[in-house]
């Protein structure tokens, strides 16, 4: 009996070692990238005191194994700059549809009165600017 158990005890290693995938640690398994964004929508004017909405619109990516990974965002008194950025993970079925930013939002209250100006960098590092009245 102690054979078999060492046996198939064996053979489950030999197998798993066979089947089972093996990544290389120094790959990542996302790759990300600088989000071209084809516009932005904004108030044209808020209050001080009020929550700024920004909604951004664009193609992520040709299918959905792309998406949305963060906001890269860096305020100065007067002007917020915007830097998306999207995954794209290295698998072999993707679902086929388009992905898109759809008017991912971002929420913020300016500091200052004044005209507040909104800038988003593009991949080819380009820029995208916009501007709100702050009353």
């Amino acid at each position: 009996m102690y054979k078999y158990k060492c046996l198939i005890f064996i053979l489950m290693i030999i197998l798993s070692f066979l089947f089972c995938k093996s990544e290389d640690p120094n790959s990542p398994s996302d790759e990300k990238f600088v989000i071209q964004v084809d516009s932005i929508q904004v108030e044209s004017e808020i209050n001080l005191n009020d929550t700024l909405s920004v909604k951004f619109w664009g193609i992520i990516g040709p299918d959905l194994c792309y998406g949305f990974h963060h906001f890269e965002v860096h305020t100065e008194p007067h002007q917020i700059y915007f830097t998306l950025w999207g995954f794209h993970t290295n698998d072999d079925i993707c679902a086929t549809a388009l992905s898109e930013l759809r008017g991912k939002e971002y929420n913020f209250k300016p500091q200052n009165k004044g005209t507040l100006l909104i800038t988003v960098h593009q991949p080819d590092n380009s820029v995208l600017i916009d501007s709100v009245l702050v009353l």
